[in-house]
């Protein structure tokens, strides 16, 4: 009776801790990624959210900061807004709006300006698009320490190789001196199997941090066109 007893409150605390942790079964990373890139083929467009923090790495401030959000369509539409500040103080607003063939932008709400250089605009506000990130993800993810929480799987990983820190920055289009380490972490949404955030620390050799960058991806195929402003129209016609 008295080892009955013993093994069912064995059972009860295997039992707890498989609630506590959720009884995750292994992440099968080959799968996973295989997932994301086949996810990828059906997007077509998406909401998007980028911040960037660079810091004085003696005062631990934020010296420069960015934030950028807005929409991008696989047909080459797209509408976003940049904001710049320095030290805390505002620097610069950019609207920018696409309809895939001719890109606009205007400054501090000015006169919108026109440009045939419909990416070079959009790389403006988001320089990470969908599909290169779910590149980032075929082949870091491999590569990452991974974790389940919720509804995401998380991995990570650290590059301190010179040519695989210039690699990745220039894969997502971001300059950041006197790095010599990198925190790079990729969020999937399990459920959906489509990437939520890209995110990267930069570090000196002095373990000091210098800047990040996050990219998070939302409301995958739920964006609505906006139309060119009106006084827009009327210049094409």
């Amino acid at each position: 009776m008295k080892n009955r007893r013993q093994i069912m409150s064995l059972c009860v605390l295997l039992i707890s801790l498989c609630v506590l942790v959720g009884c995750q079964s292994e992440i099968d990373v080959l799968q996973l990624t295989d997932k994301v890139q086949k996810k990828v083929t059906t997007v077509e467009n998406y909401h998007f959210e980028v911040r960037r923090e660079d810091y004085d790495v003696k005062t631990k401030d934020v010296i420069q900061k960015m934030i950028a959000q807005g929409a991008s369509w696989t047909d080459g539409h797209g509408e976003g807004v940049r904001i710049d500040k320095k030290n805390g103080k505002y620097v610069n607003k950019i609207e920018m709006i696409s309809d895939g063939r001719n890109a606009y932008y205007r400054s501090l709400d000015g006169d919108w300006m026109h440009s045939m250089e419909t990416q070079t605009v959009a790389k403006n506000m988001l320089s990470l698009p969908y599909t290169e990130a779910a590149k980032l993800a075929e082949t870091y993810l491999p590569q990452m320490d991974l974790m389940r929480e919720k509804w995401q799987v998380i991995g990570e990983v650290f590059v301190t190789k010179r040519e695989r820190i210039d690699e990745f920055l220039k894969q997502v289009n971001q300059s950041m001196l006197e790095v010599d380490r990198l925190k790079i972490n990729i969020v999937i949404n399990e459920k959906e199997q489509t990437i939520h955030e890209v995110h990267f620390e930069g570090y000196n050799g002095q373990k000091q941090l210098l800047g990040q960058v996050s990219f998070y991806y939302e409301g995958l195929n739920r964006q609505h066109i906006r139309q060119l402003p009106a006084e827009l129209q009327s210049e094409k016609e």
